[in-house]
């Protein structure tokens, strides 16, 4: 019913969207509630495929995607279907706000305050990333569906001299959040995928851990938003300092920290990130590409390092990928061997 032709579409669009993520409803039945929820998704994802999605502020995306992780967040708890419909329109939601980094302008002049943290409101209190991300991994253990809160971004800041460290500065006015959505809301978000992978002793990840006791989905499903992310976005990340900034500290430090995870289905998920990372932007990625290789896969490559056969089998299957790429020997060569400062990674 709206496209960019129709009168007052912008603010028919935010109102829409204001409304569906603000909605509060009492909870008589279980099933009804499930199917109330996936009527939410519905919009929320017909909102931002719709060709009037491009009206839509920063601010209003980032509650979309917010909202929806709540959903996902809370499906652990309610019905199969519920769950799948849930992480399928969040990986949509990602697919459709990533598609659009390629026609992007850079706006990095604008972000003169640097990046951001993404931050919910729940009960009047703010929850960080990493919060978000035990609640993913644990579920949610109330049986309710008590409120579904109108979440929006805080006005905290990142440090640009730390902007993969999560730490927050202090409040600030964001006037860009109300702009058409851009590169201000993908860092957001990206920052958000990637702060997922932050609570690492919530998932058992260490020297000790034992792999069958290590929850699997919840690094797998950020992962794997984060690949559709890389996927989408390609080369244009290059172009914008705060989303390649997140890339080359926050991300690589989780993806080789995951990549030693005993789980040979995060391994093998966290190769093929980092294989996208490759094709997409080696040239800006040599430190972090020589650090995945020593500390990863020739790591695990070899028996004596104490892999399991599993482990070293993705690992091998990894390097086989790499190679298949026409210049990945050359390069290795040229950049790392004939590299005084570097390790002899071809070799």
């Amino acid at each position: 019913l709206l496209d960019l032709n129709t009168a007052n579409v912008e603010d028919a669009m935010r109102l829409v969207v204001d409304a569906v993520t603000g909605c509060r409803f009492e909870v008589t039945d279980p099933a009804s509630e499930e199917v109330v929820l996936t009527k939410i998704l519905q919009v929320l994802l017909s909102c931002m495929r719709s060709e009037a999605s491009v009206v839509l502020s920063n601010q209003h995306v980032c509650t979309i995607v917010t909202t929806c992780f709540r959903i996902v967040q809370q499906a652990t708890a309610k019905g199969e279907l519920l769950q799948r419909m849930a992480a399928h329109t969040m990986r949509e939601l990602v697919r459709c706000v990533f598609s659009h980094l390629p026609k992007a302008g850079n706006v990095d002049q604008a972000l003169v305050d640097g990046n951001r943290s993404m931050k919910s409101e729940m009960g009047g209190l703010d929850i960080d990333y990493n919060f978000l991300a035990r609640q993913l991994n644990n579920g949610n253990a109330n049986s309710e569906y008590d409120q579904l809160p109108a979440i929006g971004l805080g006005a905290g800041a990142i440090d640009e001299d730390g902007a993969g460290d999560g730490k927050e500065a202090q409040p600030y006015h964001l006037p860009l959040m109300t702009d058409p959505y851009g590169i201000p809301c993908m860092v957001e978000i990206f920052h958000f995928l990637c702060s997922l992978l932050n609570g690492l002793d919530d998932f058992g990840i260490g020297p000790g851990s034992n792999a069958l006791a290590i929850d699997e989905d919840a690094p797998l499903f950020a992962l794997g938003l984060i690949n559709s992310a890389i996927e989408l976005g390609g080369a244009s990340f290059v172009r914008h300092s705060r989303l390649l900034n997140l890339i080359q500290d926050e991300l690589f430090r989780n993806l080789i920290l995951f990549g030693l995870s005993p789980s040979p289905l995060i391994l093998s998920m966290v190769c093929s990130v980092v294989l996208n990372l490759y094709h997409h932007l080696r040239m800006e990625l040599k430190l972090q590409i020589e650090a995945f290789f020593c500390c990863v896969i020739l790591r695990l490559a070899q028996s004596s390092n104490g892999a399991s056969y599993r482990q070293q089998e993705v690992a091998m299957e990894a390097l086989v990928d790499f190679c298949r790429q026409k210049t990945f020997m050359v390069e290795m060569y040229a950049n790392f061997d004939c590299d005084i400062t570097c390790s002899n990674v071809f070799e």
